[in-house]
């Protein structure tokens, strides 16, 4: 699933808590433009927020002032604070709570890395667990690509990020390091063709 559609499925959920019930029909909507007029100062239509929860149908995303104004009426200052965190929520249940959190996860995925080049079988079972995780997926993939572990089942992890992340410098990123595990393999086929990806 697309990280931002996950994001804004947790939103949905979010709203749904503060209002107190799920959101099923046109009178729900009605009821909840009500409470977010009122908290927030700001108008915003049944008929936007009837499309929001899928009571209409719609080919296009809602609009940023839309998800801003619905993540102020769950308390965050605007989207970006709202996703951000959701990103902190699934690094800290990935990376395992701690008695002294700061978010310091660079640390902790440079302790998952070192554990990793001493034990290689929990790179396997690292990556089972990083399928359910895309936001630690993506924070460990770019914070700590492991170079030791080119050439092996390792290079999986870089065709998994590029699934959540397809921005070209991702691309470039994941790309470029297959190109080295294929180099490292001596496989000119696969080397051409991520050569091109780069390219």
């Amino acid at each position: 699933m697309n990280r931002e559609i996950s994001v804004v499925n947790q939103l949905r959920k979010n709203i749904e808590k503060q209002f107190g019930k799920d959101i099923q029909t046109a009178t729900d909507c009605d009821n909840l433009v009500s409470l977010i007029t009122r908290d927030c100062k700001t108008n915003i239509s049944s008929q936007t927020l009837r499309r929001f929860f899928g009571l209409i149908k719609t080919t296009t995303r809602s609009s940023h002032f839309t998800l801003d104004l619905l993540s102020q009426f769950c308390g965050y200052g605007n989207f970006k604070e709202f996703r951000n965190a959701c990103n902190n929520q699934e690094l800290e249940l990935f990376f395992g709570n701690s008695d002294n959190t700061n978010h310091n996860y660079w640390d902790r995925s440079e302790q998952l890395c070192q554990q990793i080049i001493k034990s290689p079988d929990l790179l396997v079972s690292t990556h089972h667990r990083l399928m359910s995780f895309p936001m630690a997926r993506k924070y460990f993939m770019e914070n700590h690509p492991l170079r030791d572990l080119l050439g092996s089942v390792y290079a999986q992890y870089f065709l998994a990020y590029l699934k959540y992340n397809t921005s070209n410098e991702a691309k470039i990123f994941a790309y470029g390091f297959l190109f080295q595990s294929s180099f490292l393999l001596q496989n000119t086929e696969s080397m051409d063709f991520y050569y091109k990806k780069v390219k």
